[in-house]
Formats: structure tokens, C-alpha cells, sequence
């Protein structure tokens, strides 16, 4: 293996934790902009848990269309595309190899 390739699961690893920034990133904006959303809306009279509902009831407005926004637009971006003959032949490699006969030892190697 090449000193710079990436394994895998450090791929999948990296992807997780770039998700985890993304969701971390529109949780805070989402809770910044209701903030700023119910602040401009309510009087100074208005009871601070009244406040408080108001904001959590925004920001999980504001959450929901981030997700939908996610599933819709980024989802389709990030997804390789694959030819099909080409994903069924991996399919049927990964299908032999899970089906492999393992050792003893516990260590996922092939048994010789």
C-alpha cells in the first residue's frame, strides 16, 4: 500500500466526522438564527421561557429544513455515481470474500 493511500475505513471515518462537523455547524446556526428570529419577534415582556420555547420550536424548524435540504441537494452531490455491471461484479467480490473460510486466531485472516 502507498504511504498516502487511505484505507477504507479511514475513509469512512473521515466521512463520519466531516457529517458530525456539518451537523454540529447547522445545529448552531439554526439555534443562532432563532435567536435572532424570535428576539426581533417578541416584546422585552415576554416571560424568558416563553422565550426559550420559541427559540427550541425555531431552531428545530430551522433543523428540519437543514435535514431536508441534506437529503434533497448534498445527498445527491456526494453520492458517486457507479455503472451497474461495474457495482455487481464489487457486489460479487464482496459477496466471496465475506464467504471466505477465516482461521482460528480471531483476526479475520484466510485459512491456508
Amino acid at each position: 500500500m502507498e504511504k498516502n493511500t487511505y484505507s477504507k475505513i479511514d475513509a469512512e471515518l473521515m466521512r463520519d466526522a466531516q457529517y458530525r462537523k456539518e451537523l454540529s455547524i447547522s445545529f448552531f446556526n439554526a439555534t443562532n438564527s432563532a435567536i435572532a428570529l424570535v428576539t426581533s419577534s417578541v416584546t422585552k415582556a415576554t416571560p424568558m421561557e416563553k422565550k426559550m420555547q420559541l427559540i427550541d420550536q425555531v431552531r428545530e424548524q430551522f433543523l428540519d429544513k437543514y435535514k431536508q435540504y441534506r437529503v434533497d441537494i448534498l445527498d445527491s452531490i456526494t453520492k458517486p455515481a457507479v455503472d451497474p455491471s461495474i457495482q455487481e461484479g464489487l457486489d460479487r467480490a464482496k459477496a466471496i470474500y465475506e464467504n471466505l473460510p477465516r482461521n482460528s486466531t480471531g483476526n479475520g485472516g484466510v485459512a491456508h
